[in-house]
């Protein structure tokens, strides 16, 4: 590792920190499992492991925030070594790598997991590159226990089986789950036992409420981390000298935020010189930024994320303080929160040593990790089965905000900031609501605006400031620009007139190149010409009779055609994607294969009782052109009223679904690239 970090840090003098020391000396063959203090050098041990394990890489965050922090910092390293390989990032206000192509690509947990459990549009490209992924969870500790901690576990459970390796680091981690984990998947355990900084004093001390006369008289740098932005709004129409001030949170556009981080770096950064500067900020910056100051006011929040907050003080020594006072904490667990405060204030002005830290997040956290973890079984027969974003990854009920005066569909590409739902029910009453829809711009009432859409308002009663985008009656926010960052998502609409025995053979053509190169597994010919047939087969359903009628067939079936008014009641009850799967004899009671062609627009939930189809009959010369695409199998060309029960979905507690994710990136991926070759040709 010494000449790793030599090369990197472009010096010969290089000092192994403890954390690195110990690494340096585990098998690194095995997952690891690091829990060292805050700027230990924890991120430069486990890129050093993931060089030398020179795979597909995940680095994976809880929160986007912290994941931007870390984009440049990486790509620093990659250009020293001059790798050609550079770390690409995705989360929803940075979409750069939509499906998580690249090698490596840096992400949050809840991109990863809506992958692997084929949630959202095209999910399912995204999960194949994911069970195909080793990975890094840094910040641990600030993953939902009953939702996403819970969910990463069962994900890591399926994909060790595979040889999927992984690193987990934290600074806050309790026993109970540390023992859980080592034990769960063999990991090697790195536990420092010496202060990341050795000349350094932290005390700890409460406050009922902020004493603002105190900090306009403090006259070196300050950090208030709050809880949320309308307690920075009331933090800061307490401070008197509004110049001192700057604010950081997630309500900021990109380039705002870029502006807002070098002046943050400017003035409590690690080469900062002293200034007075006030930074009224929230959790972004707890875990992730290498900033300090000598004391910091932070609103009551767990045990966990205090640890975290507690980095960002006296960061490279010194003496300072933690002052905590009782904000708003109802984003967290109240239990731990409450206890953390008993702590506190039972120790009052006690000094915050990492030896005091792990037991207090022992004595605080073990039985709420412990009682978590106790149902684990039933989370994944009963929870896991169901797949429902808001009880696998967060219960967060947000969308993404456009404000523009115009509702074009080059309007969707303007930058978003996230707000809760109930923000955008405020705003619902002078806003009108426009989303792109399968490629048209559509006016939607606010029910009809699902969790995580991208929704363009006008701006009525809402202010964008230096405090960020927030409600405020009577005010109208200005425009957002456009994102020159954002890609081009690969979503496609019925935009050509395309015979569907070319789309089917394209469609076969490009999934068999896929898995005779597959990083999945060595498949087999058999099992590649299988697979694939059924991936050119895919569309089968469209062969209904009805089908053809409804895209308007002239001499020959389509796949596809131009994008017009059509008569839906031709086929409703009538999906083709089912009638796909119910037409195949031979697939039938084969999950696998089954849900391959049922799936093949976008994940069947558990949650659905049945599906029925009213009927179907295929087109005359449909067997012929089946028989084309290689299927030799017996075909049903008829059948009325069929149930499809819920029990054929296929889920992620089956034993088959991290093949069935692979393969269905696989066939989505196909079908779009066999749009776009016949797009070429024509």
């Amino acid at each position: 590792m010494r000449k790793f970090l030599q090369k990197i840090f472009k010096t010969e003098n290089i000092n192994l920190t403890e954390v690195q020391e110990k690494i340096n000396k585990c098998n690194l063959n095995k997952n690891q499992l690091i829990l060292s203090s805050c700027g230990s050098g924890k991120t430069e041990a486990s890129f050093y492991i993931g060089s030398i394990w020179n795979k597909r890489l995940l680095y994976v965050y809880p929160m986007k925030t912290l994941a931007s922090s870390i984009h440049k910092r990486l790509n620093h390293y990659e250009n020293i070594l001059k790798s050609n390989e550079l770390w690409t990032i995705q989360h929803s206000s940075a979409m750069e790598d939509k499906f998580l192509n690249s090698k490596k690509c840096i992400t949050t947990i809840d991109q990863v997991l809506a992958g692997y459990l084929g949630i959202g549009v095209q999910s399912f490209i995204k999960g194949k590159n994911v069970v195909c992924s080793n990975f890094i969870f840094d910040e641990i500790q600030l993953f939902e226990p009953d939702k996403t901690l819970k969910t990463t576990i069962c994900m890591l459970d399926e994909l060790v089986k595979r040889g999927n390796k992984f690193v987990i680091m934290t600074a806050t981690m309790p026993e109970v789950l540390i023992n859980f984990l080592k034990d769960r998947y063999d990991m090697e355990v790195t536990i420092t036992d010496k202060p990341s900084v050795e000349n350094r004093c932290v005390k700890l001390k409460y406050i009922k409420s902020i004493n603002f006369d105190e900090i306009e008289s403090f006259q070196n740098k300050q950090i208030i981390i709050c809880n949320s932005q309308q307690e920075q709004e009331d933090i800061q129409n307490n401070i008197k000298d509004k110049d001192r001030i700057i604010f950081l949170n997630s309500k900021l556009l990109r380039e705002d935020r870029e502006i807002v981080e070098k002046q943050v770096f400017e003035f409590f950064g690690k080469d900062s010189k002293e200034n007075n500067k006030i930074l009224i900020t929230t959790q972004i910056v707890e875990a992730g930024m290498d900033i300090s100051a000598s004391r910091m006011y932070s609103s009551l929040c767990p045990i966990d994320n205090l640890v975290q907050r507690d980095g960002r003080v006296c960061r490279w020594g010194g003496n300072g303080e933690i002052i905590v006072f009782e904000g708003v904490y109802s984003i967290y667990d109240k239990k731990v929160c409450e206890l953390t405060l008993e702590y506190i204030k039972s120790n009052d002005e006690i000094v915050f040593s990492w030896d005091i830290q792990k037991q207090w997040i022992n004595e605080i956290l073990n039985a709420f990790y412990k009682e978590h973890l106790g149902n684990l079984n039933s989370f994944k027969t009963d929870t896991l089965k169901k797949g429902s974003r808001n009880n696998l990854i967060r219960d967060i009920k947000n969308v993404n905000v456009i404000v523009s005066k115009t509702f074009e569909k080059e309007d969707f590409n303007r930058q978003s900031i996230s707000i809760p739902r109930e923000i955008l029910n405020k705003l619902s009453k002078n806003n009108k609501f426009y989303i792109l829809k399968r490629s048209k711009v559509k006016s939607v009432t606010n029910k009809e605006i699902n969790d995580n859409d991208t929704v363009v308002i006008q701006g009525q009663d809402a202010i964008y400031d230096e405090i960020g985008f927030r409600y405020k009656e009577g005010f109208i926010s200005r425009e957002f620009p456009f994102d020159i960052k954002m890609k081009t998502n690969q979503i496609f609409s019925d935009y050509i007139k395309e015979e569907w025995i070319t789309h089917a053979l394209m469609t076969k053509e490009i999934m068999k190149e896929k898995l005779i190169k597959s990083e999945f597994k060595n498949y087999t010919e058999e099992e590649i010409e299988e697979y694939s047939t059924l991936g050119g087969l895919h569309d089968l359903g469209k062969l209904n009779r009805n089908w053809q009628k409804f895209i308007r067939m002239t001499d020959k079936p389509l796949a596809h055609n131009v994008y017009e008014k059509r008569n839906s009641l031709l086929i409703q009850d009538q999906r083709h994607e089912i009638i796909s799967a119910l037409s195949l004899d031979d697939i039938k009671g084969k999950k696998l294969k089954f849900n391959l062609l049922i799936n093949h627009h976008g994940r069947k939930m558990i949650g659905l009782q049945m599906i029925t189809v009213s009927k179907y009959r295929l087109v005359k010369g449909a067997e012929n052109l089946i028989r084309e695409v290689g299927y030799n199998g017996k075909i049903t060309k008829s059948q009325e009223m069929i149930d499809v029960s819920c029990e054929e979905f296929i889920t992620p507690a089956d034993k088959e679904w991290v093949e069935f994710v692979y393969l269905e990136g696989i066939l989505m991926e196909s079908d779009i690239e066999a749009i776009n070759r016949n797009i070429e040709k024509k």
